[in-house]
């Protein structure tokens, strides 16, 4: 496969990630109501389909960003075989932590919905507060595995000659935003303005490299011939 066909399956694959992991989330926001436990239960029991077909669509999309993950290795290995590797061990660690925090999910939706679950607890809506804080709280502390992708994807595509100057100096800012948006969103969680700031450059920075994958795939030149030979990167 040319590399221009790879990084549009790549960024095909990115596209499905940011569809359904974006609706899912959409998915769950509605639902939790912080520091509102019948409120959470009341609104879980009214979406409890659209929160069961958000299970399915998180597995799908974790699916999608581990082979993401591989298809970005495929594209840039050349580049640095060490970076590329950091590259699926970031995208890998991030899928799993996803499919992790879908017990949360599951959990909270079993304690609301099944008779037998809910009488075994003695406080089904606290219960799925509960769960649904711990799967807001993971879905933070995944953000270190998110910048650790993009920290390798932005040397990557600073150094392969194959994307516009743009694209990496936004991946990086996106890295560095979601760390940053990690520790502050649980040292610091009365800040929503710094959350949304940070939760907003690593937006753009995701958004710029997924475009790029889909419209452009590489430079035009860069298709055949990568700028960087693998026998330097060994």
């Amino acid at each position: 496969m040319s590399p221009r066909r790879t990084a549009r399956l790549a960024g095909l694959l990115y596209l499905v990630v940011a569809l359904l992991g974006g609706w899912a989330q959409l998915v769950r926001t509605q639902v939790h109501v912080p520091d509102d436990a019948a409120a959470t239960a009341a609104a879980i029991a009214d979406h409890a389909t659209a929160v069961r077909l958000a299970v399915g669509a998180d597995v799908v999309d974790a699916t999608a960003f581990a082979l993401f993950g591989l298809a970005m290795q495929q594209l840039l290995h050349h580049v640095h075989a060490r970076a590329a590797a950091a590259l699926v061990l970031g995208t890998w660690l991030s899928a799993a932590m996803a499919l992790v925090m879908l017990t949360f999910h599951v959990g909270a939706l079993l304690v609301v919905t099944d008779p037998a679950v809910s009488s075994a607890v003695g406080d089904p809506d606290g219960l799925a507060l509960l769960l649904l804080d711990m799967q807001s709280a993971a879905y933070s502390l995944a953000g270190v595995f998110f910048a650790l992708w993009m920290a390798a994807a932005a040397y990557l595509v600073a150094r392969s000659g194959m994307f516009a100057r743009f694209v990496a100096p936004l991946v990086a800012a996106g890295s560095v935003a979601w760390l940053l948006n990690t520790v502050l969103v649980l040292v610091v969680p009365d800040l929503p303005a710094v959350d949304g700031l940070t939760a907003a450059v690593a937006t753009v920075g995701e958004i710029s490299l997924l475009t790029y994958l889909l419209v452009r795939g590489v430079r035009r030149g860069a298709d055949a011939t990568p700028r960087v030979p693998s026998a330097a990167t060994a």
